[in-house]
C-alpha cells in the first residue's frame, strides 16, 4: 500500500469544507445587492424607506426587505420584495440572484429580472 498523500488529503478537506460551508458570499453583501433592487421596483422620484430585513426561515440565501414607498405627498405604502440567492456552491457565484418575489408582482419573470441585473444595479448608487 502506498503512503495517502498530504497534498491530496488537505484539498480534499478543504474542498469538503467549501462544499459544507456553501461558499457564500455573505449576508451583507447579498443585503445590499437586494436593497439596491428596491428603487428599480418603484416609480420613478419615488421616496423610498428601508424598514426591517432578514434571512427568510433558515436559509441565509433567502432574504426579504420591507421598505415604504410613495410619491410626492401621496401616502406611504409599505412593501416587501424577497431575493433568493443562487445557493453558493462550488461552482456558483454566491451573489446572482435566482429569483426576486415581490408583494406586488410575486415572481418576477426571468426578463424583468435579466434587465434588473443588467441594467439596473450596474447604474444603482452602491
Amino acid at each position: 500500500m502506498s503512503k495517502p498523500n498530504f497534498k491530496k488529503c488537505l484539498v480534499g478537506t478543504f474542498l469538503t469544507f467549501l462544499l459544507l460551508t456553501g461558499c457564500d458570499g455573505g449576508e451583507p453583501e447579498m443585503l445590499s445587492l437586494c436593497e439596491r433592487l428596491v428603487p428599480g421596483m418603484e416609480a420613478a422620484g419615488a421616496e423610498i424607506e428601508i424598514g426591517t430585513h432578514g434571512a427568510i426561515g433558515t436559509k441565509k440565501n433567502i432574504l426579504s426587505i420591507n421598505y415604504k414607498a410613495r410619491i410626492k405627498t401621496s401616502p406611504w405604502e409599505a412593501h416587501w420584495l424577497a431575493c433568493h440567492f443562487s445557493g453558493g456552491g462550488l461552482f456558483e457565484d454566491p451573489l446572482h440572484i435566482e429569483t426576486l418575489v415581490t408583494d406586488r408582482l410575486g415572481k418576477v419573470s426571468p426578463v424583468r429580472m435579466f434587465l434588473l441585473e443588467r441594467y439596473w444595479l450596474k447604474t444603482a448608487k452602491k
